[in-house]
């Protein structure tokens, strides 16, 4: 069981670092609904310090990428494995690629 920080910036930019997994699914999930409440035309999530996500996890960001058109909301720096599983699940344009 690991700890999961959000760091939010007032440019809509919402950073994971840590452990997105079944312990911590609420401060997740709060935490993105808090960044939808915001009136922003584009949103990044910045996944770069994400260190595991689990099904749990995957569910929330899933759940929450397929609320956005995807102009509006995108992945940066995602992690090979959940860019990955992103991919399969028909999400792929909303990564953004270095």
């Amino acid at each position: 069981m690991g700890t999961l920080d959000v760091i939010s910036t007032a440019e809509g930019r919402l950073a994971l670092v840590g452990h997105a997994d079944v312990h911590n699914a609420e401060t997740f999930h709060s935490a993105l609904t808090a960044l939808m409440q915001g009136d922003r035309r584009s949103t990044r999530l910045n996944l770069s310090g994400l260190k595991h996500i689990d099904s749990a996890g995957i569910q929330i960001l899933i759940a929450f990428l397929r609320l956005f058109d995807p102009g509006e909301i995108f992945v940066e720096e995602c992690p090979k494995n959940i860019a990955d599983t992103l991919q399969r699940l028909g999400l792929s344009r909303q990564i953004l690629r270095a």
